[in-house]
């Protein structure tokens, strides 16, 4: 888990400690239990400490994560200005920030609809700086989709690079979907691609075996 499993993939009760290790080159190590002085020395005798200075450590640990993941973005404070003033116009994604906020219904049917595309992945949603973030990626408006689209192109990628980009910083539902749909709809896309650059089999230029009958 410390050496490989993603902050966002890990279960709830073992994120803080992942997140007070992340200011640290941690590796992690097997030992064989033989070799073990103390069984569990990491549960046992806990130090003590402070409410407020626990408080203090846990704020900082959320301050170390927060920037991290608003590194990995790689978007300009512009970009994330002009997203933020468009998730507040967003109907959805500001009802599911306001819930995010102060706790989703227990079951879906008391969510509001325009909401509800979003209930199943509540558990993963988080609000940083006014806009909605999924694990580390930001739930992008839907006025503001397009734009990111074009931006996912650029450079006419294919479906695959396409989608590892959207991966790195942004999300909304039907994302991989509808990346899909602009690169197989792209002219550019088309015209370039290796099956209509294949050069066409002629006569010519057939094997001496394709004429001989069979």
């Amino acid at each position: 888990m410390i050496n490989k499993r993603d902050l966002t993939e890990t279960p709830v009760r073992c994120q803080r400690m992942l997140m007070r290790l992340m200011r640290h080159n941690v590796l992690a190590e097997y030992t064989p239990g033989k070799n073990l002085v103390v069984a569990d020395a990491l549960s046992r005798a806990p130090r003590v400490v402070t409410s407020d200075a626990q408080s203090e450590l846990l704020e900082s640990d959320v301050k170390v994560h927060v920037d991290s993941v608003k590194a990995s973005w790689g978007c300009s404070d512009q970009l994330q200005e002009k997203m933020r003033v468009e998730t507040e116009k967003d109907v959805i994604l500001s009802a599911a920030v306001k819930y995010t906020r102060e706790g989703w219904p227990q079951y879906k049917e008391d969510v509001i609809l325009a909401a509800r595309e979003l209930y199943g992945v509540k558990d993963e949603l988080s609000v940083c700086d006014g806009l909605l973030i999924r694990g580390k990626r930001i739930v992008v408006p839907f006025s503001l989709r397009k734009q990111i689209l074009d931006r996912i192109h650029d450079g006419h990628q294919g479906i695959v690079k396409c989608r590892e980009r959207a991966n790195q910083g942004v999300w909304w539902p039907g994302i991989s979907r509808e990346i899909k749909d602009l690169v197989s709809k792209c002219k550019h896309c088309i015209e370039n691609s290796p099956e209509q650059r294949k050069e066409p089999l002629i006569p010519s230029k057939l094997p001496d075996f394709a004429f001989q009958k069979v």
